[in-house]
């Protein structure tokens, strides 16, 4: 089988979750609903942004397990990083802060 490619927009990546993840936390449920309807982790939607609905969405996804959810989950970590970066160029290191 072929390996997907995790793609940058969150409302693919979200689809890709929901077609593999077949019974989601119910933790992990809300913020895949705002993930839906962000195309970037910088976006906001209403009271919060991409960065604390992915960070979020990754704290209640933990029991996710497969090939599918490694990749997807390094990719948002990946986005989650990158904008961090972005918002905090220096001297931030995301794996302390999670």
């Amino acid at each position: 089988m072929e390996q997907q490619m995790i793609p940058n927009n969150l409302t693919r990546i979200a689809a890709i979750i929901r077609r593999e993840w077949k019974d989601i936390h119910f933790g992990a449920a809300p913020h895949l609903e705002v993930m839906g309807h962000l195309t970037s982790i910088l976006e906001t939607d209403g009271h919060t942004n991409g960065i604390n609905v992915v960070a979020s969405f990754l704290a209640n996804a933990a029991c996710w397990h497969g090939p599918t959810a490694d990749r997807v989950k390094d990719k948002l970590r990946e986005l989650l990083d990158g904008a961090i970066h972005y918002h905090h160029p220096h001297n931030y290191n995301i794996e302390s802060s999670l």
